[in-house]
Parts: structure tokens; C-alpha cells; sequence
């Protein structure tokens, strides 16, 4: 089943895993043997499945959000965007690739979750998972304070370069990921999933591994999250209550280090286990299994992670500075005034 990061949160922001709990549905994994997956499953892949102290599942799979980029047209156009570390980084490439006359953002405005994928990693970069937990939670202005508003400032710093294609807003994300293996831009943030959905939108096959490249989302100045807080999707199993103890032997076949280093190596998907990303043979997914494997925070997509109603507020305020017609600071409190009464 897909799960959400498990935190200490409110009743109404308490994500799925921990709903389960609070309903008596779930049967914590033995202290042992949570132990023994800690030592060879990640840190964010195990987060994911825990609440209170406990675990109570095995993390299979996790899927991240990482700045993709054409080789052929960086070149072109004079970046390295392997240089990328800071937030002003990005921005001066982005500028750089804008003045040569090229495309420097693909996105699928239209279905606004592409564009929310900018904002929510700002915003982990700028308050990190504390900070995060604090706005869901209601704490110091819930997510109308300085740290919203800053990340949706940064945003539009963004925008204001005009980076993206022309009609972006009319664009879903199925027609972007074509524009993008078309080689119709020098960067798009997108998940892992987008090496084969290029492809299979593209007009002439799409990138090849050996056009492509991949960075982490950069850091922002005097931001307290970390270069390795990760977003993204996460799968794994959770045990119920009345499960018996085989559900947990079973466990710890299917879903141990064994298992996943033969899911990494017949490329069925990108494990939790950093042991296992070595084995995954693609060169391109194998450093979103590095990225993975690194993480120490993942944080569910937020549009996900807090439910429709707000997540979905999330995504519209994503698309709304886009196009200029809301501020970070009505983006901000429009938010926490979804908070407070969804």
C-alpha cells in the first residue's frame, strides 16, 4: 500500500499511517527485527512506516524529485549544471539558458502538481522537516509565517524569469515529458518515473541515458533543511493488528536487504536499501537510488501528504503565483485559512 510519512501531528493533519494507528488497525514490527531493517534500509524509507517510536511496516520502494537536465543543451548554451549546489545557482542557469535564446524550464502548468514540486521543495529547504511539522500542526502561524512566504518569494524569483515554454498553462504533464524528450528545454524537475514517460510521449523516442543528467534540488541560503530531504512517492507494506507472525516472517523476506538487491538487479523498481541501488543497472536511475538511498528525511508529495482539500490548496497557489495572481503572502495565508477549516 502507499504510505505517508508518519509524524506528530494534529488529528485533522494526521496522515494515513498514523489514522491507522489512532483507529487500533496496526501491529507494531518487534523491536528486534525493526532494528535489523534500520541497519540496512534508509533512513526516509523507514520514517515513512514509523509513528511514536514505532515501526510498523517495511519500506519497499520510493520514487524522488530531482532537477533533470539536457547535456546537449547545456553545452549550448554555456552551463554546468553539475555546479548547481544553491538556490542562486539554479537561478543564474536558469537566466544563462533564457539569454541564449532557448527554452530553460519544461512544465505542465495545466495540472499544477509539476509546479507545486518547486514550491514544496523550497519550502523543505527553507524550514526543514521540523518546520514543515510545525505548519501542519498549526505552530508559530501554522503556514502563514516568514518561512512560507520566503519560499513562495523564492518561487517567484523563479517565475519572474519567465523560464518555462510558452502556454505552459495549457500544458499537462503528459504533452511537458514529450516537449521534454523532444529536447525542448535545458531542465525540468520531475520524479523518476520521467525516464520512461519521455520516452514513450516523445515524438522522435526521446533522450537518450547518455543526454541526460540528473541533481539534486539545491539548498537555499540560511535554509534549514538538508541537501538529502528528499520528495517524492513511497511504497512499502504495513502489518495490521490481528496479522499473525508470519505476516512478519514474511516481511522479512520479501521486503529485506535479499529481496531488493534481485528487485534493483532485474530492474522492477528502485529500492529503499542503499545496498541495493548498486545493483540497479540504468545509469540514470541509479542516481535517483543514490539520492534515495542517501535520504534522511522523504517527505510525501505534499498535495498527497495533507489530504485533498489542502493539498490541493497547495497546487492551486502553486499555479496561482505562477501566473501572477496571488502574492506569497496571500499564497501563505490563504493556506493556513485552508488549514484551519478544511
Amino acid at each position: 500500500m502507499e504510505t505517508e510519512r508518519a509524524s506528530a501531528l494534529t488529528p485533522e493533519f494526521c496522515p494515513v499511517l498514523c489514522r491507522y494507528y489512532d483507529q487500533g488497525f496496526l501491529r507494531p514490527i518487534p523491536d528486534d527485527v525493526a532494528a535489523e531493517w534500520k541497519k540496512d534500509l534508509s533512513a526516509g524509507g523507514m520514517a515513512a512506516l514509523s509513528y511514536k517510536g514505532k515501526f510498523y511496516g517495511a519500506p519497499e520502494a520510493s520514487q524522488n524529485v530531482a532537477i533533470w537536465y539536457n547535456k546537449d543543451m547545456a553545452k549550448k548554451v554555456g552551463v554546468d549544471p553539475t555546479r548547481i549546489k544553491t538556490w542562486d545557482d539554479f537561478l543564474d542557469q536558469v537566466r544563462t539558458a533564457k539569454d541564449a535564446g532557448v527554452t530553460s524550464i519544461i512544465v505542465g502548468g495545466q495540472d499544477k502538481w509539476p509546479l507545486h514540486f518547486y514550491y514544496s521543495l523550497l519550502a523543505m529547504r527553507i524550514m526543514g522537516e521540523d518546520g514543515l511539522r510545525a505548519s501542519a500542526a498549526g505552530e508559530n502561524g501554522g503556514f502563514d509565517n516568514e518561512d512560507w512566504v520566503r519560499a513562495g518569494k523564492e518561487y517567484m524569483r523563479l517565475i519572474e524569469l519567465e523560464p518555462f515554454q510558452d502556454g505552459f498553462m495549457g500544458v499537462k504533464y503528459d504533452a511537458a515529458t514529450g516537449l521534454w524528450g523532444d529536447g525542448g528545454a535545458v531542465f525540468t524537475l520531475m520524479g523518476d518515473w520521467d525516464l520512461g514517460a519521455q520516452r514513450a510521449a516523445s515524438s522522435n523516442g526521446g533522450l537518450s541515458n547518455e543526454q541526460l543528467g540528473v541533481v539534486s534540488f539545491p539548498m537555499v541560503e540560511g535554509g534549514k533543511g538538508k541537501v538529502t530531504d528528499t520528495l517524492g512517492g513511497a511504497s512499502g507494506f504495513v502489518v495490521t493488528r490481528n496479522a499473525p507472525d508470519a505476516a512478519i516472517d514474511f516481511l522479512k523476506v520479501f521486503m529485506g536487504p535479499a529481496a531488493q538487491k534481485r528487485a534493483a538487479a532485474e530492474g522492477i523498481y528502485i529500492p529503499t536499501a542503499p545496498s541495493a541501488g548498486g545493483l540497479v543497472e540504468d545509469s540514470i536511475l541509479k542516481q535517483f537510488a543514490a539520492i534515495g538511498g542517501a535520504s534522511t528525511y522523504h517527505q510525501l508529495f505534499l498535495d498527497q501528504f495533507f489530504g485533498s482539500t489542502l493539498g490541493g490548496a497547495i497546487n492551486d497557489v502553486s499555479a496561482q503565483m505562477a501566473t501572477g495572481d496571488i502574492t506569497p503572502e496571500e499564497a501563505a495565508k490563504l493556506l493556513e485559512e485552508t488549514r484551519q477549516f478544511q
